[in-house]
Order: C-alpha cells, then structure tokens, then sequence
C-alpha cells in the first residue's frame, strides 16, 4: 500500500495518473461547468434566504427557490466562464493577502493591536486593492467593456484613491490633536 501512494504522489494532477484522468473524465462530463457552479449557486441562494428569513422557518420554499435560480443560472454559459476565471484569480490573491499577513506577522509582533489599529487599516486596503485586480481582471477575461476603462484609468484611479487617503489622514490627526490640547 505505502507502494501505491508513493507512486500517486510522485505525480502530478494532469500527467496522466488516476487522479488526472478521474479530473479529466470529471471537466468532459460537465462537472466544473455545470454542477459546481451550480452548487455554489444554490448555497449562497440557500444561505442568503436563510439569513433574511423571508418565509419563516420554512427551508422548503428556500431550497425550492435556490433550486430554481441556480438551475436558471447555469443555463447561462456566461455563469460557467464566470466562476472559471474568477476562483482561480481569487485563489491566488488569497496566496498573495495570506503572504503579506504572514510577513507582516514577522515584522509587526511586538505591536500593541489596540494602540496601533492602522495596521489593520493598512492591510484591509491592501487586500481591497488585490480583490480589485481580481474583479478587473476578470471582467477583462470576459471581455466586459469596463475593463478597458480599467486598464486606460488605472493610473488616474489610483492616484485619486491615495490624495484622498491622505486628506483624510490629514483630518484625521488633526482632529486628534485638537482633542489632546
């Protein structure tokens, strides 16, 4: 057995092995296309129905009516393209806010998190600005027409974001001073 599972892990997932081929034999049936999206569909559905508690406790009309919108939903073949970019971009600026908070772990253990609260500040925009590039990226992949005036503005955008940054960080510790005297 321990034979096995050497051999299985001495391979890739597109080489060719078991694995490989069962994700293979699972994308040509449609799996990725169809039955997780749809799946993802029905549960954020399912679970915003739940939150608003539209019907009570009656979890038969939310699942009826997550069935439908996801049915529905998957019919578009947008929705499919859609989750297949987006996930796989999403994935990695994951990786990306996960290194930065790791890194910044390292060098900022000895803060006190209470006194010192921009940190958070610092790395909520930072991963607000990695999630934009996701979306943009993404509707470049898709071809939507904004992500031209993206691309064409970025520059500008950013520039915008950071003046008004700092006015409001002039505001702000001038407020705090004020308070102080």
């Amino acid at each position: 057995m321990l034979k096995e599972l050497m051999f299985l892990a001495s391979y890739g997932a597109t080489d060719g092995t078991a694995i490989g081929n069962m994700f293979e034999t699972w994308h040509q049936m449609g799996f990725f296309s169809y039955i997780i999206p749809f799946l993802l569909i029905f549960g954020f559905m399912f679970g915003i129905l739940l939150k608003l508690n539209l019907f009570k406790d009656n979890k038969v009309i939310n699942a009826i009516i997550s069935l439908a919108v996801g049915l529905i939903a998957i019919q578009v073949p947008i929705v499919s393209k859609f989750f297949s970019v987006i996930f796989p971009n999403l994935g990695i600026a994951l990786a990306i806010i996960l290194v930065i908070m790791i890194v910044a772990g390292l060098f900022l253990s000895n803060v006190d998190k209470d006194k010192d609260k921009w940190i958070n500040y610092i790395l909520l925009g930072i991963a607000g600005v990695i999630i934009i590039v996701v979306l943009v990226n993404t509707a470049g992949a898709l071809n939507w027409s904004a992500s031209q005036w993206w691309l064409d503005n970025w520059s500008m955008i950013v520039a915008v974001v950071v003046i008004v940054g700092l006015v409001i960080a002039m505001i702000v510790s001038a407020s705090g001073s004020k308070n102080k005297t």
